[in-house]
């Protein structure tokens, strides 16, 4: 279980919820395995929340709906789904998200 966010008992710990935390385990995860640095990443899903739409390297992000401050996006890779996940507009606002994800990935 190591290398897992929020698998404590109790209160979560540190700045983001646990479904927060999860959300961005999981772009952790999407950016190792396409090699695509979590910064860049998630700079491309802040292009997407503004324009509907934007690339990073191979894979292409697309807003898909924007709704209570939250946006469902989904990422492609030559037309075959990634990844499609929910995601808060605070995460896309914090100029530090990842911090304390140093050992995912």
């Amino acid at each position: 279980m190591r290398g897992k966010i929020g698998s404590r008992r109790g209160r979560p710990r540190g700045k983001h919820s646990r479904f927060d935390s999860k959300v961005l385990e999981y772009l952790v995860r999407i950016s190792a395995k396409f090699e695509i640095h979590r910064t860049r990443l998630l700079n491309a899903i802040v292009d997407a929340w503004k324009n509907g739409k934007a690339n990073c390297q191979e894979l292409i992000i697309e807003l898909r709906i924007k709704k209570k401050g939250r946006g469902i996006f989904l990422i492609t890779k030559s037309d075959t789904v990634v990844a499609q996940f929910p995601i808060s507009k605070h995460i896309l606002e914090d100029t530090d998200p990842f911090s304390g994800f140093e050992h995912v990935g």
